[in-house]
């Protein structure tokens, strides 16, 4: 990876943001551990480049060696490797600036959700006042980001307490005056099959000889409206 001083002035010009992180070593050389955090914090945000060297005030103090007298930019790249799951490809760059080193690392965005090897999640924010954090990446968070990017239907998973008996034959009925009214272009054949196998035809349900999980997609169709208040509290229609 070929890096300019200017585009690390650049960099530095504009401040932390949630693609830019700087990481001082004026004091004390980032340890490995805190050096994986941060890529996979940047990961599992929107990619972005860590600047070690770069004080949080925009100073430039320098990195410190890391492989004795000299930092191997491909040995950084394979510590990041071979310490996130999954492996997160970063590109490393040594830049001189004013008498000091600063190491680029450019982390690569649109990565799926990225753990380091001690099992830390953690994506990059801006808090209340508009400052970039590195904070935990929760479960509800990470499905609220997969299904966002396309990565994942919240319509297809199950919905833990559902039952059969929060499911409105109404609705049925309802469903099948629909595929009845759209003619040719809905499948006559789903008309013929019973309330159970209509369900795991359309892929609203699963189950062997009778549906014991139900999917969102089956809830927010079929369901009672005291169930979808009780089940999923945030449905909205649109």
């Amino acid at each position: 990876m070929i890096v300019t001083a200017d585009e690390v002035r650049a960099w530095v010009a504009g401040g932390e943001s949630l693609i830019v992180e700087f990481k001082g070593e004026s004091r004390e050389r980032l340890n490995d551990t805190d050096l994986v955090e941060a890529v996979a914090c940047m990961a599992n945000a929107r990619g972005g480049v860590l600047l070690v060297g770069v004080e949080d005030d925009g100073s430039i103090s320098g990195a410190q060696p890391r492989h004795g007298s000299y930092t191997d930019i491909r040995r950084v790249e394979a510590v990041v490797g071979n310490s996130t799951q999954p492996s997160c490809p970063v590109e490393c760059a040594v830049v001189p600036i004013d008498g000091h080193q600063v190491v680029v690392i450019r982390v690569p965005e649109g990565r799926p959700i990225t753990a380091t090897n001690r099992g830390v999640y953690k994506h990059r924010l801006l808090d209340v006042h508009g400052n970039p954090q590195c904070l935990p990446f929760y479960p509800h968070e990470m499905q609220s980001r997969e299904s966002s990017r396309g990565a994942l239907d919240f319509s297809a998973m199950v919905v833990a307490d559902a039952t059969w008996e929060d499911l409105d034959p109404l609705e049925f009925e309802r469903l099948r005056q629909s595929i009845t009214r759209n003619g040719a272009r809905a499948d006559a054949a789903l008309l013929t099959l019973s309330d159970v196998s209509l369900v795991k035809a359309l892929g609203l349900g699963e189950g062997r000889d009778t549906v014991d999980r139900l999917r969102v997609a089956g809830l927010l169709l079929l369901g009672r409206e005291e169930s979808l208040r009780r089940l999923l509290p945030t449905h909205e229609v649109a």
